[in-house]
């Protein structure tokens, strides 16, 4: 079976799978790649001994957001499939440009100019703007 594609908030946990079939005369592994390099499973990236066939990413985090492939082979033959993981957090905030306040105590006003500074994959829904002002 080929590994899912996920889209996880930073910070959670991936979890990859990935079986393969070969002749019960052939010794066969399977070997996890990220970007086209292979895995090691230290730190944060784990094979589980008890089910060779699972990847476990531990508090995933942006740079661990690409492409993953599971490898499975033999001593003649092997066969590849490929997920992509996404990586989620909370947008950034914006950057204030300008802001400028016109009016009078009767009918104050301000004008800001703001940019986006990146959604980190979380789809922006709206933007909200709060003030404090000592306009009385």
């Amino acid at each position: 079976t080929r590994p899912n594609n996920l889209e996880l908030r930073r910070g959670t946990n991936a979890i990859f799978q990935c079986t393969a079939t070969a002749d019960d005369s052939l010794k066969s592994n399977i070997d996890w790649y990220k970007d086209g390099q292979l895995l090691t499973y230290s730190g944060r990236f784990i094979k589980d001994i008890t089910d060779p066939n699972t990847l476990k990413i531990v508090d995933v985090q942006f740079d661990d957001a690409g492409s993953y492939v599971c490898r499975a082979h033999t001593e003649i033959d092997f066969d590849e499939a490929s997920a992509t993981l996404i990586v989620q957090d909370r947008p950034n905030k914006p950057k204030i440009t300008k802001i400028n306040c016109n009016g009078s105590i009767n009918q104050p006003f301000a004008v800001v100019q703001w940019e986006a500074t990146g959604d980190n994959f979380a789809r922006i829904l709206y933007y909200e703007l709060q003030y404090n002002t000592s306009f009385q």
